[in-house]
């Protein structure tokens, strides 16, 4: 992996908090444009860690890939937007086909997950949150959490936070479509 520490310093520090830590969380912007994400995880795993990805679902293939062979304990992925409008939050005009394989793998899946929604004010409403809905019908868990105008990429970008009664209005909307809506805090 490209990053700041040396893969083998990492290692070396996880074998110190063996019986300290259960578990390692992979996240930061996205894991798995990583190429070698999945031979990392598995060096995590050969250790006995539990394993927890945060991914946004850009790759379906190689999500799949770790869940079919049980290294990932726990999946945490983001639903921006509708899956028709995606682009509206995420200023890139993808194609969102592996975002919907990806949310339906999990969804299908026995292993433990959840999708999480980052809320806008003025970009999510009631109408906005019933139709994320319908992308993921038959979630599990689905957690809205409020924005928060720190550490903006786009410096132009205009969203706001929601208070916390307005919050709860999503929320509401949320609980009638799936098994557990909360709101994180």
């Amino acid at each position: 992996m490209n990053d700041l520490i040396p893969e083998q310093a990492f290692f070396n520090f996880l074998k110190t908090r063996i019986g300290f830590i259960d578990g390692v969380i992979i996240s930061g912007w996205e894991p798995t444009l990583q190429k070698d994400l999945y031979e990392f995880i598995v060096k995590v795993k050969e250790m006995w860690f539990l394993v927890k990805l945060d991914t946004n679902g850009r790759d379906p293939v190689l999500l799949e890939r770790l869940i079919s062979k049980k290294l990932v304990d726990y999946v945490a992925m983001d639903i921006k937007n509708p899956f028709t409008t995606y682009s509206k939050i995420t200023w890139i005009e993808d194609d969102v086909t592996n975002y919907i394989k990806s949310s339906r793998i999990l969804i299908d899946w026995t292993l433990n997950y959840e999708l999480r929604t980052t809320v806008v004010k003025w970009y999510h409403d009631e109408e906005i949150i019933a139709q994320i809905w319908e992308d993921i019908k038959w979630a599990k868990k689905w957690f809205l959490q409020n924005f928060e105008d720190k550490n903006i990429l786009k410096t132009w970008f205009d969203g706001k936070t929601f208070t916390v009664a307005e919050l709860e209005k999503l929320k509401e909307v949320g609980e009638k479509y799936v098994e557990k809506c909360e709101i994180r805090k």
